[in-house]
């Protein structure tokens, strides 16, 4: 069952992935994993991490993208910045340094 589920919801379009992420991110980090998981296969994507940067605007969605491990890259001296990194760079920035 949780594997017909995880199916039907990575199959979803843009449209419908934008509000599902939209509706996860506007509220703090929540303790249930399918969300979690989503937004964490989420943001692999330059496609669908542009909607976690336009909606996530709670700090502690930058402390959960630290404890994944999504966030080192942006401070390693010999990184390889990808899309993703620079949208997330962009985000963590406009976000909470302006």
């Amino acid at each position: 069952k949780a594997v017909k589920r995880w199916a039907e919801l990575m199959g979803d379009n843009y449209i419908t992935k934008r509000m599902r992420i939209r509706d996860i991110v506007t509220v703090p980090p929540s303790v249930e994993q399918e969300q979690l998981s989503y937004i964490k296969q989420s943001i692999k994507k330059i496609e669908t991490v542009r909607y976690f940067v336009e909606f996530a605007h709670d700090y502690e969605w930058v402390e959960w993208l630290e404890a994944e491990g999504k966030l080192q890259n942006l401070f390693l001296v010999t990184s390889n910045d990808n899309e993703v990194d620079e949208l997330l760079a962009e985000w963590l920035v406009e976000q909470f340094l302006f």
